[in-house]
């Protein structure tokens, strides 16, 4: 037989209830739920508030007892009774039973039930993992609960995957802590409507606000972040968490502990949901709750609770707590660190395994079992100061940890084993996933031998992770299995899909995708996005293999590339089949309320399509769709009409609204080109507020759309968008878009008329008429053809070359032609009769190849006489016509002339002296008369003589002469 609820934190029960009425149920609360063949369908917003005038069939029963909400809480569900299962909030408190009972006795009604009462029960370098703490041999080890369960050898096997997601379901997450912000995924508050599952206020450290970090102690305890330097360490070290608030924010009081779990399972995608809290007594409701997050594939864990010993509740020693109590649920007990059950555990048949929650046992304290678990808070320290004296220093300036003890606990170390187990091999059942934990559980019989009463009442013992995990290995000699999904599914061409990979698998694993269509067409990655350019229908195809085999999923005519239907296009609802031929569906939210056929009114006829805003409350921030494409390429104008009926019978804020959007993106961008709602788009006028508007024939109205702004476009996204406030009825038909036809375009060429061989031509596309393709063609060009509106060409010969340009549009093809001569770009040559010369002299340049040169740094014509002083680059182009050569280059070297000088001693002697000559200018020289090669020389002649000396600076030479006077003696 299994199980109910509550557990408490540290030595405390949370404080936050206070039942005025009867301390078991919750004032002013009551569920109740509509037989199926009933088939009332009773609309909701995205919270799962409903119209109090859908509940009509309740008579009185509203007004009797100050009924002022009736919510649909369990809109997320996947399960049928819960959506047929309704949250009663009334004013008249102290007539619950009466309510229960008057409600009981209605046809339609399954059953109405209260609302009970519920309470909340590697080694890494996480600093408060390995802290110790007190004095001799009495010393508080804080890292007990993971030693004890072999947590650290279990992590040499695995540290858990983020992949696999625990969901939080306790009174509030701090989901900011610096140990828990970068592992929560998902968060929601059911009992306030809101995304925020954080604490009110803010967590100092008080007693209040101790117990208000009850939720997220358990989250730190699943799922802290590991190994990260700060804090403490988590026995699922890399899950990911999704945090659900259940606690009213005013009252603290658990007063949706059951839509947490069904959004936690639906919404929040969890594979695990833990859930420290519970009550005595089972309930119709519940009971539903937790088949349906089973039958969704969760594992499901819950406290044993806490009144083992008597506690606050005398009335239920020992009881028999819920959801711990459900078949479905691991029911856990807790456990001190010698493995004796804790002393205020719960206890019973129904309990399936246990775990650390109580504290270490420790000897030389005044009390044998001192230690309790730490773990993450949303206050200051406050247990571990005021019950152990522990400053707050321990943990850190202003840190928020601290020690609490119960099966509250006990729970999420299971629940974090859960998702380490789940981690080693994803493709296993949650079966398997509970057997694991609970058949390799380590025996602690003789541990509580003392207490007899316990035999048999504390599970099948305390978890060991690592014989979990070991367990979990075991389970994963099989072939993967593959499965993925991809979004958006309907796309324009040039758009892309994402393919998400949701394949299951143990041990290293590869994927191979196959997409028909697609670019990239195939791709070994994990998760993929894809281009799709041709309209179309495709499949795609994602095998995934491992060391035991492989599996493939194949979805076949999966992605719709969609194509812009050709005009004129006229839809008039009539066919059975809905969405018609070229429409499609857009269902925001996936919520199934979204644009149907209508087959008892229409224009004209008996059919449209229409929003029933009557019976669907669409939440406001979903737009539901009904669009088309249309190519309105080949068009000078185009337009679209359409008839219309609606009745603004409920007044603001019920009015809804038609909004049409227009995009050439394929949606990425909308262009809002209608905008209408409430009596201004109102065509008739109606008081019947009994049933939904139906028009008569006399009740539609003609709009019109320009669509002439869009015309050339292949692909116009027309999207009729539903803004529904839970009004009336709204209806569409006869959508006919038209447009008057382009006449064929004129082709014309822009373009030089002569051009170079080797240089590129502009051609450009001077048609008109509005075409919508080219087709270029170049013979003997580079390249030799395009089909792009303008180009360029480059010929390597000359002559006359032939060009034609194709023009075309959805009304028909012309061609146009054009020559142009190219001329051959000269090749300059440059013959020089002497490129190294002295200074002083010149040297002849004789140019070929073009007709005329030009050269720098000066000089025209064919040829040249160039005296240049100094060594110098000259530089020549060569131009015929307007084709001009490349740049040629030639060089002339030039060695500088010496100018020479002599002087002497004496210029006039007497016969028989001597006098000497020397010679400047130079660095080498040559004498006559004589053949002295020296600076200086020294001579007596007999006679006046004329002596000349040649001096040279390697080839270039210069010479002087001197006359020496002699005279007789």
């Amino acid at each position: 037989m299994k199980k109910l609820l509550p557990v408490i934190i540290l030595f405390l029960a949370f404080t936050g209830f206070a039942q005025t009425v009867n301390k078991k149920y919750v004032d002013g609360i009551i569920y109740f739920q509509i037989k199926k063949e009933a088939a009332y369908k009773i609309p909701c917003d995205q919270n799962g508030r409903t119209n109090l005038k859908d509940f009509a069939f309740l008579g009185d029963i509203i007004g009797k007892y100050q009924i002022t909400e009736i919510r649909k809480s369990f809109y997320m569900a996947k399960d049928e009774k819960l959506l047929r299962t309704y949250k009663v909030f009334f004013k008249k408190i102290n007539q619950a039973d009466a309510l229960v009972k008057e409600l009981g006795k209605k046809g339609i009604i399954e059953y109405a039930e209260k609302l009970p009462v519920y309470k909340l029960s590697y080694v890494p370098n996480d600093p408060i993992y390995s802290q110790t703490s007190g004095s001799g041999s009495a010393t508080m080890h804080f890292n007990w609960p993971l030693t004890k369960i072999n947590a650290p050898a279990a992590w040499n096997i695995t540290k858990g995957s983020a992949a696999i997601k625990v969901a939080i379901v306790d009174n509030a997450i701090y989901t900011a802590h610096p140990d828990l912000t970068n592992k929560i995924v998902a968060q929601y508050d059911a009992a306030d409507l809101d995304n925020v599952a954080s604490p009110p206020g803010s967590g100092t450290s008080t007693l209040a606000n101790y117990e208000w970090s009850h939720g997220t102690h358990v989250a730190g305890l699943v799922g802290a972040q590991s190994d990260n330097g700060i804090g403490t360490a988590s026995i699922g070290f890399s899950v990911s968490l999704v945090a659900v608030k259940i606690a009213e924010d005013a009252t603290g009081n658990l007063t949706a502990g059951y839509e947490g779990v069904t959004w936690a399972s639906t919404t929040g995608a969890a594979k695990v949901i833990n859930m420290s809290w519970g009550g005595y007594g089972s309930s119709t409701t519940a009971a539903n709750v937790i088949t349906a997050a089973y039958n969704q594939g969760c594992v499901l864990v819950a406290a044993a609770g806490n009144n083992g010993d008597g506690g606050e509740d005398m009335a239920n020693i020992n009881g028999t707590l819920y959801p711990a109590a459900y078949t479905e649920c691991i029911a856990v007990a807790a456990t001190n660190s010698d493995d004796t059950k804790a002393s205020f555990s719960e206890y019973g048949t129904w309990v399936d395994v246990s775990a650390p929650g109580g504290n270490e046992a420790i000897s030389g304290w005044s009390s044998p079992y001192v230690t309790p678990l730490i773990s993450t808070t949303w206050c200051n320290t406050y247990g571990m100061g005021a019950y152990y004296g522990l400053s707050n220093s321990l943990f850190g300036t202003n840190a928020k940890y601290d020690g609490m003890q119960g099966t509250s606990m006990a729970s999420p170390l299971v629940a974090g084993l859960a998702g380490l187990i789940w981690s080693v091999n994803p493709s296993m059942t949650k079966v398997q996933v509970r057997n694991c934990i609970i058949s390799t559980a380590d025996n602690i019989t003789a541990a509580n031998s003392a207490t007899p009463a316990l035999s048999g009442k504390i599970g099948s013992g305390r978890i060991n992770a690592l014989a979990a995990v070991q367990c979990a290995q075991a389970t994963g000699s099989v072939a993967p299995t593959a499965s993925f999904t991809g979004a958006p599914l309907n796309i324009c061409p040039g758009s892309t899909v994402t393919f998400t990979n949701l394949s299951t698998s143990s041990g290293t694993v590869s994927y191979a995708w196959t997409f028909q269509g697609g670019t990239p067409a195939t791709s070994t990655q994990t998760n993929v996005t894809v281009t799709y350019n041709t309209p179309g229908v495709y499949s795609v195809t994602l095998t995934a293999t491992n060391a035991y085999g492989s599996n493939s999923s194949i979805q076949t005519a999966y992605v719709n590339v969609v194509a812009g239907a050709a005009i004129p296009l006229v839809e008039g609802f009539q066919s059975a089949t809905f969405p018609p031929t070229n429409w499609y569906l857009v269902d925001a939210g996936a919520d199934n309320i979204k644009w149907a056929l209508k087959t008892t009114a229409g224009q004209a006829s008996t059919q449209s399509t229409f929003f029933d805003n009557y019976n669907d409350a669409a939440n406001a921030g979903y737009r539901d769709e009904l669009k088309t494409y249309v190519n309105l390429t080949g068009y000078n104008t185009a337009k679209m009409t359409f008839y219309r009926a609606y009745s603004a019978t409920f007044g603001s804020p019920n009015y809804d609204s038609l909004q049409i959007g227009l995009s050439t993106n394929c949606g990425a961008s909308v262009t809002s080109a209608y905008l209408k709602g409430g009596p201004t788009f109102s065509t008739a006028v109606t008081s019947n507020t009994a049933v939904g508007f139906v028009p008569t024939s006399t009740q539609w109205k003609k709009d019109s759309i320009d669509l002439t702004p869009y015309v050339g476009q292949a692909s116009v996204m027309i999207s009729f968008i539903n803004r529904g406030h839970y009004g009336d009825n709204l209806y569409l038909d006869n959508i006919n878009i038209t447009g008057t036809s382009l006449a064929s375009p004129t082709a014309a060429i822009t373009s030089p008329s002569t051009g170079c061989t080797g240089s590129a031509i502009t051609l450009t596309d001077a048609s008109t008429g509005g075409p919508t393709s080219w087709i270029w063609s170049m013979p003997g060009g580079t390249p030799t053809s395009a089909n792009v509106q303008n180009t360029s060409v480059t010929y390597a010969t000359a002559g006359v070359k032939t060009i034609s340009l194709t023009v075309a549009n959805a009304s028909g093809t012309t061609t146009a032609t054009k020559t142009i001569t190219i001329t051959a770009t000269p090749t300059v040559a440059a013959s020089v009769t002497n490129t190294t010369i002295c200074s002083g002299n010149s040297v002849t340049e004789t140019l070929t190849g073009a007709t005329t040169y030009t050269w720098l740094p000066s000089g025209s014509g064919s040829s040249s006489v160039l005296a240049p002083t100094a060594t110098t680059i000259y530089t020549v182009t060569g131009s015929t016509g307007a084709c001009v050569s490349a740049v040629t280059n030639f060089t002339v070297n030039v060695t500088t002339t010496p100018t020479v000088g002599v002087s002497a001693s004496s210029a006039s002697i007497c016969t028989g002296q001597t006098t000497t000559l020397t010679a400047s200018g130079a660095t080498n020289y040559s004498w006559l008369p004589g053949s002295q090669t020296t600076t200086v020389i020294t001579v007596n002649p007999a006679s006046t003589t004329v002596y000349t000396v040649t001096g040279s600076n390697g080839s270039c030479s210069s010479t002087k002469t001197i006359s020496i006077n002699v005279s007789a003696a």
